[in-house]
């Protein structure tokens, strides 16, 4: 779930299935993991673990934006219906980050990023001009 090898996280959508798997298999029965994780645990698992390191934090760190998209993409086909959860990336990774979520799981790529990646583009370009 923390590789930091593209290829390798390329399986991240199949490494989480198995996540869950086991932990339906081995942990505990459905009634008693909703008392201990909570009633909507695996979206909570898949927007977090998959949808945000997948889809939002990885792809910071690739290297241009042909990459980034089409990782971004292959990442998006491999997603359980409904995920992300927007309310969830609002609770735990703010507005900002909830509305790029949004653009993705709405197919407007683009729109994400903007939000993430020119916003951020033009304000250190607008702090080099000032001085800042």
């Amino acid at each position: 779930m923390n590789a930091r090898d593209d290829d390798r996280l390329m399986h991240l959508p199949v490494a989480a299935e198995r996540c869950v798997s086991r932990i339906e298999r081995y942990g505990l029965s459905p009634t008693t993991l909703e008392d201990r994780l909570g009633a909507n645990w695996k979206r909570r698992f898949y927007t977090v673990e998959v949808f945000f390191r997948g889809i939002i934090e990885r792809p910071r760190a690739m290297p241009d934006a042909q990459t980034r998209r089409t990782f971004i993409s292959h990442m998006k086909t491999c997603l359980p219906p409904g995920i992300p959860d927007i309310d969830i990336m609002r609770r735990q990774f703010g507005v900002k980050i909830a509305v790029a979520s949004l653009c993705y799981k709405k197919d407007a790529d683009r729109a994400a990023e903007v939000l993430l990646y020119d916003l951020r583009r033009v304000r250190n370009r607008v702090a080099r001009i000032f001085g800042r």
